[in-house]
């Protein structure tokens, strides 16, 4: 035993152990703690954006709701409705404008209310003096000033159910009854 007690101790040996051992007990302190926060992090992301993402689909379908039936209100009005099958009467044109500018004052939150023509063949109105050929599925009224006439909205096809002239005034081989 005396060996023992009359050795050097190597007190620099002992204090490196001793770093070792609490820098490997701090790492992995360090990955527990950062697991945990991560998991809760992550958690909390996931709730936060089933939040966001559950409210803004509430109000983009409350949207939807809303314009869909500003669309049938306006599609049922009968100035719309005269405009559509009397498309050549620039009076009966021109108070449909005046209505649909009226609806899009009140609600100023859509871009454009238009009305599309869904006829057969490209027919040519005068529109402020101008000659303005109107294709199929093109807008030939608007509220914003004629700024989309002739526009097509071929890459919307829910606009088709809404602001097209409505098929009861149209005769069986899909042409306007005028």
């Amino acid at each position: 035993m005396k060996r023992y007690f009359n050795e050097k101790i190597d007190i620099w040996g002992i204090v490196a152990k001793l770093v070792i051992v609490v820098l490997l007990v701090l790492l992995i302190f360090d990955y527990v703690v950062y697991r945990k926060a991560r998991d809760s992090d992550l958690a909390n992301y996931i709730n936060i954006s089933k939040y966001v993402t559950n409210h803004t689909e509430e109000s983009v379908s409350d949207w939807i709701e809303d314009a869909s039936k500003t669309a049938e209100y306006i599609a049922e009005t009968d100035s719309v409705i005269d405009a559509c099958v009397y498309p050549y009467d620039m009076e009966k044109r021109n108070e449909a404008e005046a209505f649909i500018k009226e609806i899009y004052e009140k609600y100023d939150y859509n871009e454009n209310v238009g009305i599309v023509l869904n006829n057969d063949e490209a027919i040519d109105l005068n529109i402020d003096g101008s000659s303005i050929s109107i294709e199929s599925n093109t807008v030939f009224i608007d509220s914003l000033n004629g700024l989309t006439l002739g526009k097509r909205y071929e890459n919307m096809p829910y606009i088709d159910d809404f602001y097209t002239c409505p098929n009861q005034y149209r005769l069986s081989d899909g042409s306007l009854l005028v």
